[in-house]
């Protein structure tokens, strides 16, 4: 007798929630990387998963809802990993600075395959999921109390608002194009050295 693989989560109230979530965030992780962010359907991720459309939609309202979900957790997995690659220069943020592109710029080279996803395509569509209040808020507990260090005996630093809005986007950029980590340290540090002689164009 042929078996017939059931799909899990037809409608049953049996199923976990958080169960049922993770399943379909690595589903919708396995589609975005393979496929692309644009190009994956609902019914991929269903597929993937082995689940309904039906279920999909059970527990995310859509596929911006899944998107977004699974660049929050993909988020929260890269601010783990700075907060760590981070941690022993709390006394030294310029270095920190450094030490944050460095970190951006190996993630993706270790990376199953060489692609995650911000690769190709998918950055347009994960950009405003990335650059978001969130994004912002995890920058500034990185950075704040170092930051704050630092302002002490250099009172004409930017602000820090100015330093995280460059800081996420250089990382995205080294995450997305990875170099030596060295060489970047190296290039980061010679760009903080300049020192402009007028102020920045208003217009």
């Amino acid at each position: 007798m042929e078996m017939v693989s059931r799909r899990w989560g037809s409608g049953a109230r049996v199923d976990n929630v958080d169960t049922g979530k993770k399943k379909l965030l690595k589903a919708a992780i396995t589609c975005f990387v393979g496929k692309g962010i644009q190009a994956t359907t609902i019914e991929d991720i269903a597929n993937a998963a082995n689940v309904t459309r039906r279920t999909v939609y059970r527990y995310y309202n859509g596929k911006s809802e899944l998107i977004a979900a699974v660049i929050d957790l993909e988020r929260r997995q890269l601010f783990k990993q700075l907060h760590r690659v981070c941690e022993p220069f709390e006394h030294d943020f310029a270095r920190m600075l450094e030490e944050c592109m460095a970190c951006a710029a190996e993630i993706l080279s270790v990376s199953a395959g060489g692609a995650d996803l911000l690769s190709g395509g998918n950055t347009v569509e994960a950009l405003p999921h990335i650059l978001s209040e969130d994004s912002h808020r995890d920058w500034e507990e990185l950075f704040y109390t170092p930051y704050q260090r630092y302002r002490h005996n250099h009172p004409d630093v930017h602000s820090l608002t100015h330093i995280i809005e460059l800081t996420g986007r250089l990382v995205l950029s080294f995450r997305y194009v990875p170099g030596d980590p060295n060489a970047i340290r190296h290039a980061v540090r010679a760009f903080m050295s300049l020192t402009p002689s007028s102020p920045p164009h208003s217009g």
